[in-house]
């Protein structure tokens, strides 16, 4: 597995879910986004901006939204390629996370049996 050399905001968690978000939906919007991902207005903008600036999604006018400040945000091809090294590495992490968590709830089971049921 290759460590990823990218900016500090590929480094989170929600960076990583708008950029899949986005790749998921044909027309992502602002509203749309927050609300899927459980983020502020602020917190998607503020993602956005940034993955924007990295050239990682292009912003597109939306032209069928009901006032001219529609926009829709797909991936670049540099954005899919950033994606797919990035859920790549997402999987692995919460995958080592799940193995750590169902060991600690095998060694709860076994102390509860040992030491609280008997």
């Amino acid at each position: 597995m290759r460590a990823m050399k990218k900016s500090s905001i590929m480094h989170t968690e929600k960076a990583v879910k708008v950029l899949y978000r986005i790749a998921l939906s044909k027309d992502s919007n602002q509203r749309a986004l927050a609300a899927s991902l459980n983020l502020s207005l602020g917190g998607i903008n503020y993602r956005l901006r940034k993955l924007t600036e990295k050239r990682w999604i292009k912003v597109m006018r939306d032209e069928e939204a009901d006032n001219k400040f529609g926009f829709i945000y797909q991936l670049t091809p540099k954005g899919h390629a950033i994606v797919k090294e990035s859920m790549v590495n997402y999987y692995d992490a919460k995958r080592r996370e799940s193995s750590l968590l169902l060991r600690e709830i095998g060694q709860l089971s076994r102390y509860i049996k040992q030491h609280i049921l008997s």
